[in-house]
């Protein structure tokens, strides 16, 4: 191979490893079909990967995905087609993660009030606003932990703390799911999630960045 030959070669190669590179590979294996009191949508899809809680997807209707990538602080619109034997997902548009950090969030207190059953509460402060917010929650019995909120509106800071709380609750046995939750969020208004079904999947998602 002569020296031509030899520098378009290694200059092709630079190219596909800096596309290969210029990626972000996300993976899912458990999908939840879930339900909400306050959604206009009968039942979304709630896609996880189970080791990596730093991004997750839902899928609200044939056509549309949103991904939330929690360390990147990115939401990511993709359009869903299926085509035989494989999905594919086109990137639409994304913007920044809106900040939760103009809440406090103190006094974080659980309670067990029944078999698999427990109570949250804490207190979220807003501008020298002090409101109770309450969680009844009720975990089933799974073969790992998939303990995840879904449908939350609290903020994933948030979730992360609640979730912590709860678990010290658990004597160290975290294979649960959370078959359904209601908030209280003190004002008169309430709303109550739900996981319908749960299924193990591989899906893998790839975009260029």
């Amino acid at each position: 191979m002569d020296k031509n030959l030899k520098a378009i070669a290694y200059f092709l190669f630079i190219i596909m490893s800096c596309s290969i590179n210029a990626q972000t590979n996300y993976s899912f294996d458990y999908k939840f079909l879930i339900k909400s009191s306050h959604s206009p949508i009968n039942k979304s899809q709630f896609l996880i990967n189970s080791e990596n809680p730093k991004y997750i997807m839902y899928k609200y209707n044939d056509d549309i995905s949103k991904l939330y990538d929690y360390e990147n602080n990115e939401v990511i619109m993709l359009n869903h087609k299926t085509d035989p034997n494989k999905n594919i997902y086109n990137f639409i548009s994304s913007h920044k993660l809106t900040s939760q950090n103009t809440f406090i969030t103190d006094d974080i207190i659980v309670e067990k009030i029944g078999e698999n059953k427990y109570l949250i509460q804490y207190s979220r402060i807003f501008e020298n606003t002090n409101r109770k917010i309450k969680l009844k929650i009720k975990l089933k019995p799974w073969d790992k932990d998939l303990i995840r909120f879904y449908y939350s509106d609290l903020g994933d800071d948030i979730d992360k703390m609640l979730l912590s709380s709860l678990k010290e609750k658990l004597n160290g046995n975290y294979d649960f799911i959370i078959e359904s939750y209601t908030i209280d969020y003190k004002n008169g208004f309430k709303v109550t999630n739900s996981i319908k079904n749960v299924e193990k999947i591989n899906l893998k998602i790839a975009l260029q960045n």
